[in-house]
């Protein structure tokens, strides 16, 4: 392990998308990809069977996640029954550009290096502070990228969609972001709306869903514009992001 992986090791929050040691974000498409990348990197690799506290109860960390199930309430650490497996986020972005995103097109696979990997799924925030759970929904096409801050980067289809002050089941506004490349994102030709997609979060067996719909994203850079319908999928033990290779099925 080289020391700017180590540094980053040590320094990073462990456990299902926890913010303890995190500056709030300031915006969605802000956030540092590096940073992420390693993040998730490292919950996906100290996942294992170990029991851990975890809320009010223990289990193995790989159980370990929130309970999100209580409408208007912020999510809660809890352990989770059994591993729910691989989350899901499809979209289908028309308009100024168009495409469709699935995460179920791609193999399972773990990753031993950050070229050609699909990072996606739910990441919740939870700040120490208690004031707010943030909850993320993200499909990055990761071409390359490096684990060290700033690095070179190169960047496909990138998706995100963020409520702020989620507190589970139920109606929300929230922001869209969608970026094609980062070329175009560089560029500041991307789509972004602070207020103008819709979501509808339900509470299943294993954890939540949602349905998210963004009308009229309009373009940072010209007057062209795109609409956004999304759905997903995550169980509670699965609210941080994956990273999975870009193999198809």
């Amino acid at each position: 392990m080289n020391k700017t992986i180590l540094v980053l090791f040590l320094l990073l929050t462990f456990g299902c998308g926890d913010a303890e040691n995190s500056s709030q974000q300031e915006s969605t498409q802000k956030q540092d990809l590096d940073a992420d990348l390693a993040r998730v990197k490292a919950n996906q690799d100290t996942k294992n069977d170990a029991v851990i506290s975890c809320g009010t109860g223990t289990c193995s960390s790989i159980l370990c996640g929130y309970d999100c199930s209580t409408s208007g309430q912020q999510c809660v650490k809890a352990c989770s029954t059994e591993a729910s497996g691989k989350p899901s986020v499809s979209a289908k972005i028309s308009g100024g550009t168009s495409k469709s995103l699935n995460s179920d097109d791609f193999v399972y696979e773990r990753v031993f290096s950050l070229n050609n990997v699909l990072y996606f799924g739910c990441d919740l925030w939870d700040y120490s502070s208690g004031e707010r759970d943030d909850l993320v929904i993200s499909f990055r096409e990761v071409l390359s990228a490096s684990f060290q801050a700033g690095g070179p980067r190169d960047i496909g289809s990138d998706l995100q969609l963020e409520i702020r002050n989620f507190e589970g089941p139920g109606s929300y506004q929230g922001i869209g972001y969608y970026s094609e490349n980062s070329a175009k994102r560089a560029d500041e030709d991307y789509f972004v709306t602070d207020e103008g997609c819709g979501f509808e979060i339900e509470k299943t067996e294993i954890g939540i869903s949602g349905t998210i719909v963004c009308r009229n994203v309009p373009n940072k850079k010209s007057s062209a514009s795109i609409a956004i319908s999304a759905e997903f999928q995550c169980g509670g033990d699965a609210l941080d992001p994956q990273i999975i290779t870009m193999n198809r099925l």
